[in-house]
């Protein structure tokens, strides 16, 4: 399930990314698919948003600094 989700935000990144070339081309698309892709684009955030949150944190362990003494 994860995987799909994670397909599904990967593919709205690049559905707006494509859509913001033709923007700025000068390609306006008609109403519906702006709202379609205002859509595509909180599912993609939100998704983003919540998978994150559902991976686990690495922590990683920095071992202290030798103490050197000076002779």
């Amino acid at each position: 399930m994860i995987l799909d989700l994670t397909a599904i935000a990967r593919r709205a990144r690049v559905a707006v990314l494509v859509a913001g070339l033709a923007w700025m081309f000068g390609l306006t698309p008609p109403p519906g698919t702006r709202i379609g892709l205002l859509l595509l684009v909180a599912a993609a955030f939100v998704i983003d948003q919540w998978l994150d949150q559902k991976q686990p944190t690495r922590t990683i362990r920095i071992p202290a600094p030798r103490h050197r003494q000076h002779a």
